[in-house]
């Protein structure tokens, strides 16, 4: 009775102590290391344009391409009394590719890119008269009224552009304006728009400096 008594006690310390053995003998495995992270997308800058309306209810936008991805049209309209107001929005995906105007007609007079036009339809009251003015379009979080009749925005990553218009003989200018503040892409600067759009007729006064 007393040695099976011995077995049976020592049967039951015997099985656990083997279980925690077999356990500890395995290595932890080692945790998976994490995926790097993709590199975010530079965000798209914010991009100047010139939007013309017929007085029909068309209203053309001509631009630089490629054109962002996504965001809205923020453009010049005529006040009540025939003035450049600010400003009237539609969302880029309602503007249609169209056919550039003929060769002269529209050109970027600053880095040389390719021009891009669209079209959309815009409601009576602000297409009551034939009218042309700026735009800037993408991801805008503010825009107003600059000093020379342009545009200055606040895209929704914090970084502004603004632009200064003037017309010409015959035509129509949006210069987008350098950091400083001047209008560095009327002599060209790098990487800076200056888009021209013939009016048709011919300008009494210059503004264009």
């Amino acid at each position: 009775m007393r040695c099976a008594g011995r077995v049976w006690v020592m049967a039951v310390f015997l099985v656990p102590l083997g279980v925690w053995a077999q356990k500890a003998s395995v290595p932890a495995s080692a945790p998976a290391p994490s995926p790097s992270p993709s590199p975010a997308a530079a965000p798209e800058p914010l991009r100047h344009g010139i939007v013309k309306f017929d007085g029909k209810g068309a209203l053309t936008l001509v631009t630089t391409g490629p054109l962002p991805t996504g965001g809205d049209v923020h453009f010049q309209y005529p006040g009540e009394t025939g003035e450049t107001a600010c400003c009237r929005r539609l969302p880029l995906s309602a503007f249609k590719k169209v056919t550039l105007p003929p060769a002269g007609t529209a050109t970027e007079m600053g880095a040389g890119r390719p021009l891009v036009a669209k079209a959309a339809r815009v409601s009576a009251q602000d297409a009551d008269m034939p009218f042309v003015g700026a735009a800037v379009l993408g991801e805008v979080q503010s825009v107003k009224m600059a000093p020379g009749d342009g545009l200055v925005a606040r895209a929704k990553d914090g970084r502004s552009t603004a632009s200064t218009t003037c017309v010409s003989t015959e035509g129509f200018q949006v210069i987008e304006k350098a950091p400083s503040g001047k209008a560095g892409a009327a002599k060209g600067s790098k990487g800076r728009a200056h888009l021209y759009l013939n009016l048709g007729y011919e300008v009494e006064e210059s503004t264009c400096r």
